[in-house]
């Protein structure tokens, strides 16, 4: 039998309904499907990041007035977060796991080196001390010499760091002479209080807030830092420029003044935010550099 010598359609009637499939997967058109479309889905939370300088409930007492007033002006539901402690705080940034973060001073440049932003800062400037209780014998650094000694972190400036050139020069090795233990600053005044450590370090503006104010009067201040900036208040750089804008200018709006600003300003330890760049921050960072 002789084969079929024809040219075989199906090649273009595989196009043909390749093309009438094209055709109906568009099908309504926009101006009659706009009925039909689906909800955009919701925009995600930005997370906000604070770090862990005191309690989880602390942190969330101290900064949700502000998170909500972010919410208000951005129009998009902010969620504040924190870190078991600095280091994880510092690689989840650097994951970039935030949007925005007030950082502590020693974490500023790192986190410029990968694209994030510094915007704003609180003022004034604050100090770390060295606090005892009353009737402690610690009168002195020299005193220290085999105690026990809690700090907020090991990279932090105001709740450790300003300390270690002044133990030296006090003839005391800090990593030989004394136990140095890391917590929280409502673990570090309890814990002076309580005996539990013979010294604690912290920011000294913080011993003021409502929450600790009337454990004052059982405590001593022993030594006290240098003039700390604020921490700042950066973004990342995926932030659009435009709320970076209107972030900035929420910010700048607390005021003292204002009845509904006074709480939030008392709460985070500062009168006032002020706009602010990294190289607000250079000549900290470089004194940083000279603590051994």
């Amino acid at each position: 039998m002789k084969r079929n010598s024809k040219p075989s359609h199906w090649p273009l009637r595989l196009l043909l309904v390749v093309a009438l499939l094209t055709v109906m997967a568009g099908w309504p058109p926009p101006a009659q499907a706009q009925g039909q479309a689906q909800a955009a889905p919701p925009e995600r939370a930005l997370n906000f990041a604070v770090l862990p300088y005191t309690s989880p409930r602390a942190l969330m007492e101290i900064y949700e007035p502000l998170v909500k007033r972010i919410e208000q002006r951005l129009e998009r539901p902010v969620r504040l977060v924190t870190a078991p402690d600095l280091p994880t705080l510092r690689q989840r940034a650097l994951e970039g796991s935030y949007d925005f973060i007030i950082p502590p001073n020693t974490m500023v440049a790192d986190l410029v080196e990968e694209g994030y932003l510094v915007v704003a800062r609180g003022m004034p400037s604050f100090r770390g001390g060295v606090i005892v209780r009353q009737d402690s014998s610690v009168r002195r650094l020299e005193d220290l010499r085999g105690r026990t000694l809690a700090g907020v972190g090991r990279h932090s400036y105001g709740g450790y760091l300003f300390l270690r050139p002044r133990l030296e020069q006090a003839g005391i090795d800090p990593d030989r002479d004394l136990k140095t233990v890391f917590g929280s600053l409502d673990n570090i005044i309890y814990g002076v209080i309580n005996g539990q450590f013979d010294a604690g370090i912290g920011r000294l503006d913080m011993l003021h807030h409502p929450r600790h104010s009337a454990l004052l009067p059982r405590l001593r201040l022993v030594e006290e830092s240098n003039d700390i900036p604020q921490f700042p208040f950066m973004v990342a750089e995926w932030f659009c420029e435009a709320s970076v804008a209107v972030l900035l200018d929420e910010l700048l709006r607390l005021s003292p003044d204002n009845h509904e600003d006074f709480p939030l300003l008392n709460s985070l330890g500062i009168s006032r935010m002020e706009a602010a760049t990294f190289a607000d921050y250079e000549p900290f960072i470089k004194l940083l550099s000279e603590v051994p």
